[in-house]
């Protein structure tokens, strides 16, 4: 969350809120944090009101996403001909 909101939030509404449950981001600011600090929170809020917290798996996906990425940029530069 903390260097790309926008983009986890995009990868992680349509991956783990699918059966029509709301992304909510918050943060949370404790006593022992320093200036600045925060606890990031990404739920999905189902209609009935339940809350389901996705922080991990959404940056898992967005890990797992990054790693697919760059090997596949790793695999189309070795493919690319040297002249």
């Amino acid at each position: 969350m903390g260097v790309a909101p926008r983009q986890m939030s995009a990868v992680a509404a349509p991956l783990h809120c699918r059966d029509g449950s709301q992304l909510a981001t918050s943060e949370v600011r404790r006593s022992y944090h320093r200036p600045g600090e925060s606890e990031p929170y990404l739920e999905c809020i189902a209609s009935d009101g339940t809350r389901r917290d996705v922080l991990f798996p959404a940056i898992g996906a967005v890990l797992g996403l990054a790693f697919l990425g760059s090997s596949e940029s790793y695999s189309l530069r070795r493919a690319r001909p040297q002249w």
